[in-house]
């Protein structure tokens, strides 16, 4: 039976992989992405997101032309502003809707925009959503509405709002906006932690962001330093020992769509690596693609030099993520997916490779 699956945000990371597994999975869907722009660069940029996705995920060339054939769109979708006022997109068969729009950025300065697209954005999803007449509402969430939490982290509703920046403050907002939801449609809610490439091709088609965003900043640094720096060891103020949940992006999408395909599933699903590597692993890969040698890691900021404080300044939003530990639980995911996710623990030469081509951006 034909089923329509409208799809925010699928010019990004997320919602093409989100797309991109839908389709190929089932030869009835049809894939409707509300997309932001307008005019002929609307559909250009789409089908440039799913080509590069397609290819960095390995995707048949037939199969993905067939479910790019199979998508459409509709333009001039901006959730951080009012909707256009007209007649929602068509639809048919069954609708599920699939919101993964976002903006991350961890600036104090951009938490107004961030609360715009992430926040009042799912409000007006879900009216659309109604208005379309789905059966079920699926939000790409993260993983990190836990913030500060240490310990354990449960498939449950934050009921402490110790975050850590806007973006996280932003993501937990719009959790409450569907915690209190009260309408027709069923609520899911996906929350993914560091999302990276594809556990095997190990390609990343997105805007870089989480992992990429720290190689590139350590590779940054490194390259301002004199010749003779780059030799000595840097202090960072990290807990090497303790897991970073990174989750390759076909784990989250395969999860995501096995979990929401389900119309008995509802609530809160954490789609994370039942077996991360360490931080030290992660770290370490850093520092090698950039051509410095491994940091030593403490717990003493008193310890850090000059150079290791700049170091440690230009790290500000990432320490948290290097220095809290946090165990998320899965038993509401794994309980949901006839398959769960195998643990993914890369060797660290295959950590350096997926990071490396990111450590040259300028």
């Amino acid at each position: 039976m034909t089923s329509t699956h409208v799809i925010t945000g699928a010019t990004g990371l997320v919602g093409s992989a989100l797309l991109m597994e839908i389709a190929t999975t089932d030869e009835n869907a049809r894939p409707r992405c509300l997309v932001r722009q307008s005019g002929p660069a609307a559909a250009e940029s789409l089908h440039r997101m799913l080509s590069a996705c397609a290819d960095a995920y390995g995707v048949p060339p037939d199969l993905a032309a067939d479910a790019i054939a199979r998508t459409t769109l509709a333009e001039g979708f901006d959730f951080s502003r009012d909707l256009p006022e007209r007649p929602p997109p068509p639809t048919a068969g069954p609708v599920h809707f699939w919101h993964s729009a976002a903006g991350m950025n961890f600036q104090e300065a951009r938490r107004r925009e961030q609360f715009a697209t992430n926040t009042a954005g799912t409000r007006r999803a879900v009216r659309l959503a109604e208005q379309l007449g789905a059966h079920t509402f699926t939000m790409i969430s993260t993983a990190y509405v836990a913030g500060t939490a240490e310990g354990t982290v449960y498939e449950a509703p934050v009921e402490r709002a110790d975050s850590r920046n806007p973006y996280e403050r932003s993501k937990i907002a719009a959790e409450r906006v569907l915690h209190t939801y009260r309408g027709p449609l069923t609520i899911q809610l996906m929350r993914p932690s560091i999302i990276t490439g594809h556990s095997r091709t190990l390609l990343y088609p997105g805007r870089p962001s989480g992992a990429y965003t720290l190689q590139r900043i350590i590779a940054a640094y490194h390259r301002r330093l004199p010749a003779d720096a780059t030799r000595e060891q840097r202090r960072i103020l990290a807990i090497p020992h303790q897991p970073v949940n990174l989750v390759p992006i076909d784990h989250v999408a395969r999860e995501a769509v096995a979990i929401g395909r389900d119309r008995r599933n509802s609530g809160i699903y954490h789609l994370t690596n039942p077996a991360p590597p360490r931080v030290a692993d992660l770290v370490d890969a850093c520092f090698s693609n950039a051509g410095a040698a491994p940091p030593h890691y403490t717990t003493d900021e008193a310890s850090l030099n000059g150079r290791d404080r700049i170091l440690h300044t230009m790290l500000a939003a990432y320490r948290p993520y290097l220095n809290s530990p946090q165990d998320f639980d899965r038993t509401r995911s794994d309980g949901a997916t006839p398959t769960p996710a195998p643990g993914w623990g890369p060797a660290p030469e295959t950590l350096a490779a997926l990071l490396r081509p990111h450590a040259d951006d300028r």
